[in-house]
């Protein structure tokens, strides 16, 4: 009778060492869940943040454009206006007036329009950028997520390896019992 006890304490030490060892690596893993998730809310920041950078400098460049395009307005006036008093005065003097007056006019124009071409570009390079990382931040997201599945897959697999284990410990335990009883009747 009292081996049979001593048998049951021993198989259970060796259990209860099995569920230390998983519930470590269940810890283990709950961590690493924790800090991606901590990852994960961190990039998002960091891409909100350059979102909202990006969006302020297209608004700068919006307004840079509107003010040149009210300059490039005002000179044409102004030149149409000089162009007006030129022809009140001598023909010869008129026509060397005007065709210096055009030729400046042309020159600021052609320095408003490049100007304008290049805040033009640089709004599109500004918003392919953005888009780019926004695109980027989705990938990483969804990597991230796949990742977590991945980890609660293995969880899950785990889990049931060690309750099939502990089953199989149980069996053989129920199995040991049962011979020595069968022992001890045949004793008797």
């Amino acid at each position: 009778g009292e081996k049979e006890g001593a048998g049951g304490d021993n198989l259970e030490g060796e259990g209860g060492e099995v569920e230390v060892e998983a519930d470590h690596e269940e810890e283990m893993e709950q961590e690493e869940a924790k800090q991606l998730l901590e990852r994960q809310n961190q990039m998002k920041e960091e891409i909100m943040k350059k979102f909202e950078e990006g969006q302020k400098e297209l608004q700068r460049l919006a307004d840079e454009k509107d003010k040149l395009e009210k300059e490039v307005e005002a000179k044409r006036e102004e030149l149409e206006e000089a162009q007006k008093k030129a022809a009140e005065l001598m023909p010869s003097y008129h026509n060397r007036l005007e065709e210096l007056k055009a030729r400046q006019a042309k020159q600021r124009e052609e320095k408003a329009a490049e100007r304008e071409r290049q805040i033009d570009a640089a709004q599109r390079r500004k918003a392919d950028q953005q888009r780019k990382q926004e695109l980027e931040f989705m990938k990483k997201m969804a990597e991230q997520e796949d990742r977590k599945r991945q980890l609660m897959i293995l969880e899950e697999k785990k889990k049931a390896e060690k309750e099939e284990k502990m089953r199989q410990e149980r069996q053989r335990a129920r199995e040991r019992v049962q011979r020595k009883r069968e022992e001890d009747q045949r004793k008797r």
